[in-house]
């Protein structure tokens, strides 16, 4: 096991049963180290953390910058779609309907089992001109997607 994949699941194990906010700091830290060491699933991990506030304090700026590094370079599905309901929902981040479709679209290339209907959605509901944008998007995450190039 390397180190990044040891950290991570420490760090899993001690948020699964921390009574404390202590022990949510401490697996906060624990799993940024292993998301800085490239470990896609603690860097979508750290993410959720950042965003719920959880041993770290709440940044949506922070929180959709780890689910990208997450989905570009972990490939991991569902911070991908987490981008895609943030653009499509525009709660966190301005809201970006091109964005929500090309997340959406990377999220199914990741094997994502729930994101179909969203994708269905969102192609109903846009213009042909937001269409062409949002896979001309999907067509540059795919090339920055260290997993689908």
């Amino acid at each position: 096991m390397n180190e990044a994949q040891a950290l991570f699941e420490t760090a899993r194990r001690i948020a699964a049963v921390a009574e404390s906010e202590e022990e949510l700091t401490t697996a906060a830290g624990l799993m940024r180290q292993s998301a800085e060491l490239g470990h896609g699933a603690a860097a979508g991990a750290f993410g959720t953390m950042v965003m719920r506030g959880q041993g770290v304090a709440s940044d949506p700026e922070l929180a959709l910058r780890y689910w990208t590094q997450a989905a570009l370079d972990g490939a991991d599905a569902d911070s991908a779609f987490r981008l895609g309901m943030a653009c499509r929902d525009g709660l966190i981040c301005t809201q970006d309907l091109a964005a929500a479709l090309a997340w959406f679209l990377l999220a199914r290339d990741l094997l994502h089992d729930v994101v179909l209907p969203d994708i269905d959605s969102l192609q109903y509901e846009m213009d042909e001109a937001t269409r062409a944008e949002a896979y001309s998007l999907y067509d540059h995450l795919r090339e920055n997607s260290e997993h689908l190039r």
